[in-house]
């Protein structure tokens, strides 16, 4: 797979440049209780909307 930003550009971008590949993260973490209610909650709250929308 090909490197989203150019090795030989990254000069130009500054030190903060990378690839792709090393730019993509997976993984969700939730360490604390809260912070698993308000991401189950969110997902929660968008499907209540999209089912509210398809309703009216």
């Amino acid at each position: 797979m090909t490197a989203l930003v150019d090795t030989s550009e990254r000069s130009n971008l500054g030190e903060d440049a990378m690839e792709g590949e090393k730019a993509r993260q997976g993984k969700v973490i939730l360490r604390r209780r809260w912070q698993r209610i308000v991401f189950v909650g969110g997902l929660a709250a968008i499907v209540l909307v999209v089912i509210l929308l398809r309703l009216t």
